[in-house]
């Protein structure tokens, strides 16, 4: 009899001792998802800023090679012989079409998720790989979208400094440069795109208010329409330019997509 009741009391303490462990599992559990839940929610929010950023930009540099691929077709009319510019409207067309914008897409959250396990959080397994898609096509066209220099290395060349510097100086003071937001200013922002120093010409209305009798360009611009491999070059490099915008309106598609996909309501 006193052995049967021994053994009902280790039964019971076995069994409190069992709930007890099973409940701080439980409890341990529901901690760490709700903990997972709050990272993955902070992921999916910092991602859709830098999608945002990305597409920003995009929309910025698309309008920007156009211009540049706009300036390089005015200074072929003149070098191919269609159409004669003076000589201060082809040096000015000229120098904009060998400017350049290195771009890079927005993926400082996407290395971090990558470093630290992060991704796994996304539960969506179609996003984890939409995701791994946008910044891999990314960094693969890296080197598309930067243009072949040779044009830009030859024309810079033949523009005298003096003209370069006062392009840069009247252009990029006469335009709206933005600069990058800051990861703090991000989050009620109406993300506009970043313009690299420098660049604003490719971009500005007209001639920045420049006078073309305050420049003696005749003999640059001899040297310019007497160099065979001008117009060459160019032509190459507006090609590339046509492939970049192309590639640029792509990966833009992608961010639109992937940001529906990320801000769509989850599913369960």
């Amino acid at each position: 009899m006193e052995l049967t009741k021994r053994w009902r009391w280790l039964a019971i303490e076995f069994l409190v001792i069992a709930l007890g462990v099973f409940s701080a599992l439980l409890v341990d559990t529901w901690v760490e998802d709700r903990e997972n839940d709050r990272r993955e929610a902070e992921y999916r929010e910092r991602l859709a800023l830098d999608l945002r950023r990305d597409i920003a930009n995009l929309n910025a540099v698309v309008y920007y090679y156009h211009r540049i691929r706009d300036y390089g077709l005015m200074t072929l009319t003149d070098l191919n012989g269609d159409k004669d510019l003076d000589d201060f409207t082809l040096m000015f067309a000229a120098f904009n079409a060998a400017e350049e914008w290195g771009f890079s897409l927005e993926s400082s959250t996407f290395n971090d998720m990558q470093s630290t396990g992060g991704l796994a959080l996304i539960d969506d397994v179609q996003l984890r790989i939409d995701l791994a898609d946008y910044h891999r096509l990314g960094r693969s066209r890296g080197d598309i979208w930067n243009p072949p220099r040779a044009y830009r290395e030859s024309v810079r060349g033949i523009i005298p400094n003096a003209f370069q510097a006062a392009i840069h100086e009247s252009c990029v003071s006469n335009s709206e440069t933005l600069e990058p937001l800051s990861a703090a200013d991000s989050a009620g922002a109406s993300f506009p795109a970043t313009v690299e120093p420098l660049t604003g010409s490719a971009t500005s209305v007209g001639f920045c208010g420049l006078e073309a009798v305050n420049f003696d360009l005749a003999r640059a611009a001899e040297e310019l329409r007497s160099d065979p491999q001008v117009p060459r070059l160019l032509r190459f490099r507006n090609s590339e330019v046509r492939v970049a915008i192309a590639l640029f309106e792509g990966q833009r598609q992608l961010a639109e997509r992937l940001l529906e996909h990320l801000e769509a309501p989850k599913s369960g």
